[in-house]
């Protein structure tokens, strides 16, 4: 009986602070809420902006190596190439729907959000067009590419890495630590690994050397 008393009473105590806990966190959600409609408020109130003189991204197509090959899938790739560059692109993969609105306005919110798709399609596009070039060897001319994919902020990893294996190829490796202040601003998620490749890659060339 003596046992039960320290016991319950620790217990009683570890209910409270669970209490107090859940509380603390449901007030946290409900405030996020609050905040979350807030700002849809404001943002479906937002009045149209002038969306004509962005700084849209223009495609460098002078600088990749188009119809290098006659392989159909290839050709594919660079017609897609072609086609982006007569769209208006913008990186906006940091920006949520309710920040479109805010700072485009409500009426322009398709039109932004097809601009950010198209952007998106150009990063992926750069990365399928790298390997093609690289697959046939072709690694310096597969720099610009890639470059061009870090210089407009490509949230994918593989941009990075397939350029520190071109370097590493042309014997270019004094380049990648720039490349790896670069990727930096990579999404949280595939950062480290990126930098960590990187890392690995400039280390071998340097025993190598």
């Amino acid at each position: 009986e003596k046992m039960a008393f320290p016991f319950f009473t620790i217990f009683f105590i570890l209910v409270i602070l669970l209490a107090l806990r859940y509380h603390h966190n449901k007030n946290k959600q409900i405030e996020g809420l609050e905040s979350f409609w807030e700002n849809e408020h404001i943002a479906n109130t937002t009045r149209a902006k002038d969306i004509s003189n962005l700084p849209y991204l223009t495609i460098p197509l002078e600088k990749f190596p188009l119809h290098f090959t006659d392989d159909e899938d290839v050709a594919m790739l660079e017609e897609q190439f072609i086609n982006l560059s007569q769209k208006k692109l913008l990186n906006l993969t940091s920006m949520t729907n309710t920040q479109l609105k805010e700072n485009y306005g409500v009426v322009n919110l398709a039109t932004m959000q097809n601009i950010g798709e198209n952007f998106n399609e150009l990063t992926i596009l750069l990365v399928d067009y790298a390997k093609s070039l690289m697959e046939r060897g072709m690694y310096q001319q597969t720099i610009p590419v890639l470059l061009y994919g870090v210089e407009i902020k490509s949230d994918i990893s593989s941009t990075y890495t397939l350029l520190g294996d071109c370097y590493v190829q042309t014997n270019q490796s004094q380049e990648i630590p720039s490349l790896i202040a670069s990727s930096e601003a990579l999404p949280k998620l595939t950062r480290q690994t990126t930098i960590n490749y990187l890392t690995n890659l400039l280390s071998l060339d340097e025993q190598q050397s």
